[in-house]
């Protein structure tokens, strides 16, 4: 009730302010007309402003109120649109009425009784054969006459118009709505062209026939089209393989198939692989109408694939070769100690003499074999230190003139060096001497053998095409004039066993070796090669930051001789090997004491009345390693020196300690020579 209330105080308020009438007939009202159609014409295209435009004009002219109403979605009831009073306090009170939350009906109808309607006309609102709604006018105010049949005549006649002018902009409205369907199904349509032609795979379509309809810039890329190329001329045979055309068999039947296949590159005839999405294409009734792929090219991937079994492949040898390297060493050792200590002994030009002879040269050469192993697999331990390398080339030059003959001009090129290179000088010169072999080997008839040194400063552009890393590197390059390489032979030249050599004239091991040395050393190793114009290698080793001094070759650092008051424990765990080492050491002047283990060790050294001067073990022992060992030995002993020895590799090693800088190892196999110097060093 309190609802009503309100509405009966507004409708009195409204009663309260008057406008003069337009009279029936008069020219006024024709004006008034005219102006309204203008009206109508003006805002036509907004539809929501036409309905109270009908309403507030229609008003004026045959009425104190005027409510339009459009017909309900089911065409049968009314809903109001709009509504327009005598003032504004009457538009109001009609506008709250109809926008009446809980019964807009009742409250529209209590809105009228309180505004105390005197009279009222409703007419049809209809336009090009369908009805839009009623159009209803009151007179509520005491000065309003009652309608009569002019009003409806009149009310007919702008209903007719109004109606029409509702229509236009009910059509404008829906077209509008159509146009912004339209572009945004066309910006959809331009967003989903441009994915397809900026995709990094290849996009296409084909007839179910067969003939090709589309393929984006990708695919056009991958399989060497032009760009401008029409597709249409081109059929899936022309792109797939006899089993890619039976995989459209497939998709007919099951509607997609997924898997790896091969694509046909139109220049060069090149099968590439790809991984393949394909499925039909239907309409929306279901039926098929063409096929549509995705291909994405696995070339690089099957390329890092390759390398990844590659890299498994090396790590499983190089594993294989550190293992048997240990068993191997300490085999070496004995065979070639002995050998050694048997030719002092034998008359030189004697036949016993001879067979050592030939019994030592197999064994170096199982142990040459043994380190290029470990070299391709980087388990070697280097011992880096400070090189010069235009120094170690120069020292190295007689050695290289009778290793290449008379036939071969060697040159050797020695810049000058900034700073040093943190390197293992001996394995420099197996680097070096590997890579002149080859160079000799390439040269049957003679040529020029080049060997060069010099400093580059590489630049992140220059890295990436040369495939190293940017920085400041001293380089060491070997050329030769000889027949070259192809680059299928270049492709595979660092893989171990490797070799274009006859059978039996090598071992396949020469340039891995090389590779393994440089890489673990921290440098790089390109090949520059083609028929006909022979070949360079040449190697980048970064230049070391540290102020160090520069050493010229592996074997010039002053060696004591021994002094027979010195006393050396040894402590090896393989029978064999504890036994040559005293022996040599013995024979050599030195007082040897020997245990079989590091417990054994400190018992033995307990016993030992006197200084110990040097503690000579292997690292890796049986309850208490090497490293261990000289802990608790030097800890007891703090004059006391130590040598370690051992066959293992770099990665055994290092899980010890063994490789830090201030620690002394020889490595296994042995000989009597190496063993004495190494001795003699320390004790130095």
């Amino acid at each position: 009730m309190s609802d009503l209330s309100a509405l009966r105080g507004r409708a009195r308020a409204a009663k309260l302010g008057t406008i003069p009438a337009v009279q029936d007939g008069s020219q006024d009202r024709l004006a008034a007309l005219g102006e309204a159609f203008r009206a109508f014409a003006e805002v036509t295209t907004d539809y929501r402003g036409l309905l109270e435009t009908v309403a507030c004009r229609v008003a004026a002219l045959i009425g104190d109120a005027c409510v339009v109403s459009l017909a309900c979605d089911d065409d049968i009831g009314l809903a109001p649109s709009a509504a327009c009073g005598h003032d504004d306090a009457t538009t109001a009170l009609l506008r709250d009425a109809l926008a009446h939350p809980a019964e807009p009906a009742f409250a529209f109808a209590s809105a009228l009784h309180a505004l105390g309607i005197r009279s009222s006309l409703s007419v049809p609102l209809a336009a090009r054969g369908r009805r839009l709604g009623a159009l209803a006018v009151y007179r509520y105010l005491p000065t309003s006459a009652p309608y009569a049949e002019p009003d409806r005549t009149f009310a007919r006649s702008i209903g007719d118009h109004a109606a029409l002018a509702l229509s236009n902009a009910q059509l404008f409205e829906s077209l509008q709505v159509e146009l912004a369907q339209r572009k945004k199904a066309e910006d959809k349509a331009k967003t989903f062209v441009a994915l397809i032609e900026n995709s990094n795979d290849m996009i296409a379509m084909a007839e179910l026939g067969g003939r090709v309809l589309f393929i984006n810039a990708a695919g056009r890329a991958l399989c060497g089209l032009a760009p401008d190329q029409e597709a249409l001329d081109l059929t899936l045979a022309d792109f797939h393989t006899e089993d890619g055309l039976r995989r459209g068999e497939i998709i007919r039947e099951t509607g997609s198939w997924r898997g790896e296949g091969v694509l046909r590159h139109f220049g060069t005839g090149e099968l590439i692989p790809t991984r393949i999405s394909s499925f039909l294409v239907r309409d929306s009734d279901g039926c098929a109408l063409g096929y549509a792929t995705v291909q994405h090219d696995l070339r690089e991937t099957k390329r890092l694939e390759s390398e990844l079994r590659q890299a498994q492949k090396m790590e499983a040898l190089g594993r294989l070769a550190g293992g048997v390297a240990h068993d191997f060493n300490n085999l070496l050792t004995v065979i070639l100690s002995y050998c050694a200590m048997l030719a002092k002994r034998l008359p030189a030009d004697g036949r016993s003499a001879q067979d050592v002879a030939q019994i030592e040269r197999a064994g170096l050469r199982a142990a040459e074999l043994t380190h290029q192993l470990l070299a391709f697999s980087r388990r070697q331990v280097l011992e880096p230190a400070p090189l010069d390398l235009g120094a170690a080339l120069r020292g190295m030059d007689d050695m290289l003139r009778r290793l290449i003959g008379e036939d071969i001009e060697l040159r050797i090129l020695a810049g000058t060096d900034v700073g040093a290179v943190m390197v293992d000088a001996g394995q420099v010169e197996q680097v070096v001497m590997n890579l002149v072999v080859n160079a000799r080997d390439a040269m049957p008839t003679g040529g020029v053998l080049t060997l060069e040194t010099t400093h580059v400063d590489v630049t992140p552009a220059v890295g990436a095409r040369l495939g190293v890393r940017p920085g400041a590197y001293n380089t060491l390059a070997v050329g030769d004039t000889g027949a070259g390489i192809d680059e299928a032979t270049k492709s595979h030249l660092f893989e171990p066993f490797f070799t274009t050599k006859e059978q039996g004239k090598g071992t396949g091991l020469g340039l891995s070796t090389v590779m393994g040395i440089v890489e673990q050393s921290g440098g790089h190793i390109t090949v520059e090669s083609s028929l006909g114009a022979g070949s360079t290698f040449r190697i980048y080793l970064p230049v070391t930051p540290r102020a160090t001094t520069v050493v010229a070759t592996a074997a010039t650092r002053p060696v004591a001789e021994p002094r027979r008051t010195q006393r050396i424990l040894v402590v090896e765990d393989e029978e064999g090997v504890r036994v040559l080492v005293r022996e040599v050491l013995s024979q050599a002047g030195y007082e040897v004491h020997a245990a079989v283990d590091g417990e054994h060790a400190l018992e033995v050294a307990a016993a030992v009345h006197g200084e110990i001067h040097l503690l000579l073990t292997d690292v890796i022992m049986p309850r208490m390693s090497g490293r261990q060992l000289a802990a608790r030995f030097v800890a007891l002993r703090p004059t006391t020196r130590v040598l370690y020895m051992s066959g293992y590799t770099d990665d055994k090693l290092g899980q010890h300690g063994l490789l830090d800088a201030d620690v002394e190892l020889i490595q296994k196999p042995l000989t009597p020579a190496l063993l004495l110097r190494r001795v003699r060093e320390r004790l130095a």
